[in-house]
């Protein structure tokens, strides 16, 4: 039905095309294609790296009127 050089070629190409999908896929890619994943990524990646706020109460400070 197909001649050899055909399916060698088409073999090549299946297999780069296989590659292809494997590194996009392996590298982070496809999540950076989405704009709205990208951002969602973003800002965890920001929020992650923002110290946490401490829970307790600071403590006041004085009154100007305490000091004189």
């Amino acid at each position: 039905m197909f001649t050899q050089g055909f399916r060698l070629v088409l073999r090549r190409l299946v297999v780069v095309l296989a590659l292809a999908a494997l590194a996009i896929s392996l590298s982070g890619c496809p999540a950076l294609m989405v704009p709205s994943l990208a951002y969602e990524g973003y800002k965890y990646e920001k929020n992650k790296q923002q110290p946490k706020a401490q829970s307790s109460p600071s403590p006041t400070s004085p009154n100007d009127s305490d000091l004189e």
